[in-house]
């Protein structure tokens, strides 16, 4: 009992498998004992212990069986365990690990939830909702990383704002609606005229940026003036045609970025006039 630490039965049986003692009461002392009525094994259960070694533990039907030879005598001692008290034991002590493993996989999921909402929440907070362009917020994060990438490696950076021209017009003949398609029909015309290395952000109302890493200005100047003549050619089909005013400047030297957009919204103003 104390090595097995599990409900069990014994029995003592003969050379023939008939059971001379047993560990459980037989209800009557006229009944002849059976393994097949009193243990619960089946005669082809029976036949598999009769052939199994002694000393080792076997899985015989629903039980565990463990048998030993007797010295001196020909009969055997059987132990007996059923299966279900080996699995509920088991369980039993396994159940601090599998309420420990359950609690660490939920933590899990909500880690992951949470990093896939936090994940959410900041590329909602760099984009802008409209036209799915990055924001002003995003060039703020990114802007001083891209300095920095400049300086290391002494490559180029330019920027161009484009600004829609009398875009109140539209607001006011048409209503916001309509001016709201007219901002995401910009967007796609001049992602479809810059390069896949540029960025293309909305500043805001009908105000965008395009971030040129590794372009000096006059090779900006071409990227502006190709998205220009893309917006002028378009046609809204209520708005009709409307055009843009551009501003490109390449970052000098050492030069700051509140320098650099200075220079590039002066250039833009510039254009409007």
């Amino acid at each position: 009992s104390g090595i097995l630490q599990s409900k069990y039965d014994g029995y003592l049986v003969d050379d023939e498998y008939n059971i001379i003692a047993a560990s459980i009461q037989s209800g009557s002392d006229s009944r002849v004992l059976s393994l097949k009525d009193d243990a619960g094994l089946s005669d082809a259960d029976i036949q598999a212990v009769m052939s199994a070694k002694c000393n080792v533990i076997r899985r015989v039907g629903n039980h565990y069986i463990y048998k030993a030879q007797m010295y001196d005598a020909p009969w055997t001692v059987l132990i007996v365990v059923p299966l279900y008290s080996i699995i509920g034991k088991t369980l039993i002590l396994t159940l601090p690990e599998i309420l420990i493993g359950s609690l660490l996989l939920f933590a899990y999921f909500i880690l992951m939830n949470l990093r896939k909402a936090e994940k959410l929440l900041r590329n909602a907070s760099l984009t802008d909702p409209l036209t799915g362009l990055n924001n002003r917020r995003f060039l703020d994060a990114m802007i001083e990383k891209e300095i920095a990438r400049v300086d290391r490696y002494k490559g180029s950076l330019s920027i161009a704002n484009l600004d829609l021209d009398h875009f109140k017009r539209v607001n006011d003949t048409w209503g916001h609606p309509i001016g709201d398609e007219v901002l995401k029909l910009t967007a796609n015309i001049v992602k479809s005229t810059i390069r896949e290395s540029d960025v293309l952000i909305r500043l805001g109302g009908e105000e965008f940026a395009i971030l040129l890493p590794q372009t000096g200005i006059d090779a900006g100047y071409m990227v502006a003036e190709s998205a220009r003549k893309a917006i002028e050619e378009a046609s809204h089909p209520i708005a009709g045609k409307f055009t843009a005013s551009f501003g490109v400047a390449e970052r000098q030297s050492g030069e700051s970025y509140n320098s650099l957009y200075r220079r590039v919204d002066e250039a833009l103003y510039r254009a409007k006039e």
